[in-house]
């Protein structure tokens, strides 16, 4: 009897061991799987990673175009989409012809078109808007402004074939923003009057009418990297600028009830001893909130703030500080309320895309070929789509790409960021299998 009960007890004890040897085997295969699939990930992000990393970068190879290559084009970009369709358009300086160039997407593919030509050299410190008007060249009519270099002269034209010259002061125009008041028909240009070194404003009521000019902030050399911009809330329009003589980021606003009341103008952001407010890029989101990105010269960051009332703001923000980045900054946001930026990576000669999303900050390189990235231009459309135009500087083209949701969405973390939840959750794993062997002893 007693012989019979010890091999039974030997033969349960023998199961028990063999079940213990499967259970870890088990284990074993688990977490060698997991540790697989996590530094696999991590691999991946840090083959796609460079000397400068970022919080994310996209494992997407994404398709720049080459948009336009008829002589040296893409200087000045500014990137405007059609209310109608939301196609595309932006007008560029062609050196080449030293003429304004305007390329939209048709709907199958890319055309050029000059506004109209002359012996000057027209086209430096291009911008341009769209309002909701039909006319040629694809739907809505595109308004432009720039600057003549021969006669130093303010330069409007639109695709409708008209064209005036807004201010005849010898070396005015330079640095100029447009935009379309969409609710009454205004254009409004801002710019810089290089021979006063002060901040102007030229205001059409309907686009027909004579231009009147505003001498808006003439408090020491203020009005380059103007941003101009109508907000259809509570029809006023704000200009942001950079003020040379103090460093600073400035903006000047006013009612547009028809007429133009009092200029107000203020420091949005002082840098103290740096230098803050070149590439100044302003938007609006749905809900009224203001953003602006802008070039810390001092520390070469990207810089960026927002107000939505005196009580919800935040200024002086610096989404990548990696290299000396946020040259020619532009932005936008999505539905959601989220902030996207381009920028230039001068360190790197690339363009760059920052985003914020749940109050951080993410970047990622989306073209490195070549030296690419100065004078970006972003605009998001209703899909939350995101559109830049850019100038590649080695060839001489306007470059264009788009950036879907999905896109964004499939973002991961750089290799340093994976690393340590790789071997954390590995150790996780393992502790909890030594555990359960004890108990199970």
């Amino acid at each position: 009897m007693k012989s019979f009960c010890g091999m039974q007890l030997d033969s349960q004890e023998v199961r028990r061991r063999n079940h213990r040897k499967k259970n870890n085997a088990i284990r074993i295969c688990v977490i060698i799987a997991v540790a697989a699939s996590l530094i696999a990930v991590a691999a991946a992000a840090l083959v796609n990673s460079n000397s400068a990393p970022s919080p994310k970068r996209s494992l997407i190879a994404f398709a720049p175009e080459v948009i336009a290559s008829n002589g040296d084009v893409g200087q000045y970009s500014s990137l405007v989409l059609n209310p109608n369709t939301e196609y595309p358009a932006i007008a560029s300086y062609n050196a080449t012809a030293g003429d304004l160039y305007i390329t939209f997407w048709g709907g199958t593919s890319w055309s050029s078109y000059a506004p109209f030509t002359t012996a000057n050299d027209d086209g430096q410190y291009c911008s341009m808007a769209v309002n909701e008007t039909l006319g040629a060249y694809g739907g809505s009519i595109h308004h432009a402004s720039f600057y003549d270099v021969i006669n130093g002269d303010l330069m409007y034209a639109n695709s409708i074939g008209e064209y005036y010259v807004v201010d005849a002061l010898h070396n005015t125009g330079l640095y100029s923003s447009i935009d379309v008041n969409s609710a009454t028909g205004s254009i409004a240009i801002a710019y810089y009057d290089a021979a006063q070194k002060d901040l102007k404003v030229a205001y059409n009521k309907s686009g027909k009418t004579a231009w009147t000019i505003y001498s808006v902030d003439t408090g020491g050399d203020v009005g380059q990297y103007t941003d101009i911009m109508f907000f259809y809330a509570n029809d006023s329009m704000f200009v942001d600028y950079y003020d040379v003589t103090n460093g600073n980021l400035k903006q000047a606003w006013a009612w547009d009830t028809g007429t133009i009341g009092t200029w107000s103008s203020y420091q949005i952001y002082e840098g103290g001893t740096s230098l803050v407010g070149k590439w100044n890029s302003q938007a609006l989101s749905s809900s009224g909130a203001w953003y602006c990105s802008w070039y810390n010269e001092t520390g070469g960051d990207l810089a960026y703030g927002y107000w939505y009332s005196d009580a919800i703001n935040e200024f002086g923000v610096t989404p990548d500080t990696q290299s000396d980045v946020g040259q020619y900054s532009s932005i936008g946001c999505n539905s959601s309320g989220n902030a996207f930026i381009s920028y230039y990576d001068a360190t790197n000669q690339d363009l760059k895309l920052a985003w914020n999303e749940s109050d951080v900050w993410y970047n990622m390189t989306v073209d490195s070929f070549g030296d690419v990235g100065r004078y970006t231009s972003l605009k998001i459309d209703s899909n939350d789509v995101i559109h830049i135009s850019y100038y590649d500087a080695i060839n001489g083209n306007l470059k264009y790409v788009k950036i879907l949701p999905a896109e964004i969405d499939a973002m991961v973390p750089e290799f340093g960021e994976i690393l340590i939840p790789v071997f954390c959750t590995i150790a996780i794993i393992a502790v909890l299998s030594m555990r359960k062997n004890r108990k199970e002893e």
